[in-house]
């Protein structure tokens, strides 16, 4: 990787629509050198893919982060939470993680009332087993998660490249 296919990863990162003239102009290279990197690029699976990053609050979610400390909850249960968690709504995010925290999820609501009421039917869900329940605001915009928002669902092909 040499230092004008970082520069180009680079830009593509910051504004994956830069128009290429840009882009080459940035990188200081010509527009058909930019172009052929780019392809090159894709064709060895360091680009696999340009995505839209959405901004929740223009289209009208918020998106909250949260953190629980689980206690005294059985592998089975915790592994029936964790698919509940998976296939609700307005989860965007889950993991399990050591320390303090057992698991962090991000959820989209319209609104704050929204977000108690689906907050309140997750504690409900595992109420005998929190220790403790937090809500983070999430400051950092731009979540890539349209099946969450637009209802549109793309099967994830994963392939094997050399």
């Amino acid at each position: 990787m040499d230092v004008k296919n970082k520069k180009i990863l680079g830009e593509l990162v910051l504004n994956s629509r830069i128009p290429l003239n840009r882009l080459a102009k940035k990188v200081g290279l010509s527009r058909e050198v930019v172009t052929y990197r780019i392809n090159q690029l894709k064709s060895k699976w360091i680009i696999t893919n340009f995505h839209a990053v959405i901004n929740e609050e223009k289209i009208g979610y918020l998106r909250n982060t949260c953190f629980i400390q689980l206690k005294g909850i059985s592998p089975s249960e915790e592994k029936y939470f964790l698919d509940f968690l998976k296939k609700h709504e307005y989860i965007t995010y889950i993991g399990t993680v050591i320390g303090k925290w057992n698991v962090v999820f991000d959820l989209i609501s319209k609104d704050r009332k929204d977000m108690e009421k689906i907050v309140k039917e997750i504690q409900k869900k595992i109420k005998k087993y929190v220790s403790i329940f937090s809500i983070a605001g999430n400051l950092i915009s731009g979540g890539y998660y349209p099946e969450k928002i637009f209802g549109t669902y793309r099967k994830k092909e994963v392939e094997e490249k050399k």
